[in-house]
């Protein structure tokens, strides 16, 4: 799925539903899923960066989740950034005291100053796209630090689920190989600096599915081996 294609689907998912289907609370499984990884996110970030800094959050949507990193670790600021011009609409909207830019990761170099922020974030981004190293090749000319959060492509279920689910096959949705993460990010510089396999509830499942999975998570999150293979979600963090 290219740029514009993309720019469509999620501009008409705004439309429809006032913000991304995931990011509201109508379906429970999602709201369980989304909530798991920005925690994680959060804490990760806490973690390697314990003084308040300046974030840009790259494919922020709707600004649901720039808001939740702005609401729970008071960056020095934030800066939400989206092709769909629709969800930069919704997002000033909903977060007012957050800035939201409308732009393309692959030209964003030609938006924002070398150094302007301290740390990069792309949630739930990079598998969207047709050219993901251009990206990251992109981001690496002005930011050090970027946290990824992708779909575990070690995952075989996750496999399936990308070929069969309708919501995955009409948003373009794939899952790259870990280790090609890495290596293309290490071809623009950065090295790995922390990774984690986490989460095995789906975005979209039957409610009581997603309270049992949720249930064992943890079982699944702290076996070596297991988590490469059983978890749907892996969090990096990449540093020059």
């Amino acid at each position: 799925m290219d740029s514009s294609q993309t720019r469509a689907r999620y501009n008409n998912d705004v439309i429809s539903n006032g913000g991304y289907l995931y990011t509201g609370k109508q379906v429970y499984s999602a709201c369980i899923a989304t909530k798991k990884q920005t925690d994680e996110i959060n804490a990760l970030i806490k973690q390697f960066f314990p003084e308040p800094i300046s974030i840009l959050d790259m494919g922020c949507g709707d600004g649901t989740y720039t808001n939740e990193i702005f609401r729970v670790l008071k960056p020095k600021n934030i800066t939400g950034f989206d092709i769909a011009e629709e969800a930069i609409k919704a997002a000033r909207k909903k977060f007012k005291r957050i800035r939201f830019e409308k732009g393309d990761a692959y030209t964003m170099s030609k938006k924002f100053r070398k150094n302007q922020f301290q740390l990069g974030v792309f949630r739930g981004v990079l598998h969207h796209m047709e050219y993901p190293q251009q990206a990251i090749q992109e981001v690496s000319k002005i930011i050090n630090s970027v946290i990824i959060l992708e779909p575990n492509g070690f995952n075989p279920i996750l496999k399936l689920i990308e070929k069969f689910s309708p919501y995955h096959i009409a948003h373009g949705e794939k899952s790259y190989w870990p280790p090609d993460l890495d290596r293309w990010f290490g071809g623009a510089g950065y090295t790995v600096l922390a990774k984690k396999y986490f989460s095995i509830v789906p975005y979209f499942c039957p409610a009581w599915i997603a309270q049992i999975l949720k249930s064992i998570e943890p079982y699944f999150e702290n076996l070596p081996f297991v988590n490469r293979l059983y978890c749907g979600g892996i969090l990096t963090l990449y540093q020059k």
